[in-house]
């Protein structure tokens, strides 16, 4: 079997753990790692509201941070959420191809604001 690798070690992929149990410990992990993600795309909705509503907001450098807050979303919603999904259960549940769509969103959107 293939193993695919992060900045951290993989299960197998297609070998089920049934060794996982649901501890508080794994819940407080989850609960505060999904409300950074949702704090995160919340937060920078928010922004990207305020730029549009608001005309005074929407000067040259404004549109730098709406740009930013783009990539906050779309990193939070395509490579945080998976990342805490794949802290809580210590393994990755989502296939092979979602895990290589994650390594490409997770590297690749982090550096899009820099381009």
């Amino acid at each position: 079997m293939e193993h695919i690798s992060n900045a951290s070690n993989m299960s197998r992929l297609d070998e089920p753990k049934s060794d996982f149990k649901l501890t508080w410990d794994r819940v407080l992990i989850a609960v505060t790692l999904y409300s950074i993600v949702l704090v995160t795309i919340l937060g920078n909705v928010l922004v990207l509201v305020a730029v549009k509503v608001d005309k005074r907001l929407q000067t040259l450098f404004n549109y730098y941070l709406v740009n930013l807050a783009i990539t906050d979303v779309a990193v939070a919603v395509t490579a945080m959420s998976f990342q805490a999904t794949f802290i809580v259960f210590g393994r990755w549940p989502f296939g092979e191809i979602l895990c290589a769509m994650w390594i490409f969103f997770d590297y690749g959107k982090k550096t899009m604001p820099l381009s």
